[in-house]
């Protein structure tokens, strides 16, 4: 996946998938938790079922490949626009 500067990751987590975030451009900020983490390239970051995660404002472009384990259909929740 691709991400701008400027683009937005509304809040949200999964009830069943496990997400793998492998960057492959940096750095790549992220909020998992409420905590601010920022991955650089090669950096790994595993998103567990239920672990609320976004990004209000891309400050920088990244990108990152992600793998979902265990996908479910219509699993995502989202909690903002």
């Amino acid at each position: 996946m691709q991400f701008t500067t400027g683009e937005k990751v509304a809040f949200h987590f999964h009830q069943v998938t496990r997400e793998i975030f492998f960057c492959l451009e940096g750095p790549a900020p992220f909020v998992i938790n409420g905590q601010q983490v920022a991955m650089n390239e090669g950096d790994c970051l595993i998103c567990e079922p239920g672990d609320v995660h976004g990004n209000p404002v891309i400050g920088n472009d990244f990108r990152i490949l992600v793998l979902k384990v265990g996908f479910k259909e219509h699993d995502t929740i989202w909690l903002d626009g």
